[in-house]
């Protein structure tokens, strides 16, 4: 799928990896930070306006959500589309410029989303070949809201990033509010994929890490409440059982594959969300035994 909106929203997560890899070299890349923020703005925009245009053209088409509440895809072939599209990029090791909050910046889940995977990587946004131009994918409501959760949660990481680099309250609760607005937008999606838990609890715990920065506790419990709630449905899952099985199988191989990899990352993020929640768990602990 390869049309603007979605190469400027990759683009800007490559240049946000290039920019938080210079900043583990001591190396401030602020224009290519700027650049990525405003290829995401950009993208967003660009799939409103093509809604707007489907609409006013009358070819706009969608069903009504289901008794649940959650999208329904226009056909199989597009839900499958946009659940494998998910692409979690993972910086590791990130650092920050603001030392007096190394502990709570270590528990953010440093994870840009790209729309499709390694394969799209050649597309280049000046290139004017092989590029849909039209926006046609943004006639269907489910490929936009899901494009557009995309777009926004990698705002959100580029507000928090940058809030914690300048200690900005500001940018700090910008990136909150566009961390909230992708959540509830992957809310309304059945989740069918691995990498859909992933960013719900990417999505929750960069949240609750927020707001410890902000020194609002009771939000940050809130937060991860949600986010060990999700980690307790994923091991119950078909999707959790059949990673946890795959895993076992790959690791018994001794694979060094690239899904393999990827497998090993998720694993380290799993313990990682699990270290986050884990006083919530002892706090019930010990109510309980009271």
């Amino acid at each position: 799928m390869n049309n603007v909106a979605v190469l400027l929203n990759n683009q800007g997560v490559n240049l946000l990896t290039k920019t938080i890899r210079d900043a583990k070299h001591d190396i401030c890349n602020t224009i290519d930070f700027d650049r990525a923020t405003l290829f995401f703005e950009q993208a967003l925009a660009l799939i409103l306006r093509n809604i707007e245009i489907h609409k006013h053209q009358g070819d706009f088409f969608f069903y009504e959500s289901d008794e649940q509440g959650m999208i329904q895809y226009e056909d199989e072939n597009i839900g499958a589309q946009l659940t494998n599209s998910l692409d979690l990029q993972d910086f590791t090791g990130v650092q920050t410029n603001n030392h007096g909050i190394h502990d709570i910046n270590n528990q953010s889940c440093w994870k840009a989303v790209k729309i499709g995977h390694d394969d799209d990587d050649d597309m280049n946004i000046d290139d004017h070949h092989n590029i849909n131009k039209n926006g046609g994918e943004y006639r269907y409501l489910s490929t936009s809201v899901f494009h557009s959760m995309i777009c926004i949660y990698n705002l959100g990481l580029c507000y928090q990033y940058k809030g914690i680099q300048t200690s900005s309250r500001s940018l700090l609760e910008a990136a909150v509010d566009h961390y909230m607005q992708a959540y509830e937008l992957a809310t309304r999606f059945r989740l069918q994929n691995i990498n859909q838990y992933m960013l719900l609890m990417a999505t929750m715990n960069n949240v609750a890490t927020t707001y410890s920065i902000l020194n609002d506790e009771q939000r940050r419990d809130v937060c991860n409440s949600y986010l060990l709630s999700t980690l307790m449905l994923l091991t119950t899952s078909e999707e959790g059982q059949e990673e946890i099985s795959a895993s076992a199988t790959a690791c018994a191989n001794d694979t060094n594959s690239k899904d393999m990899l990827r497998r090993r990352g998720r694993q380290t993020t799993f313990r990682s969300f699990m270290s986050s929640v884990s006083y919530l768990i002892l706090q019930d602990n010990v109510a309980s035994a009271a």
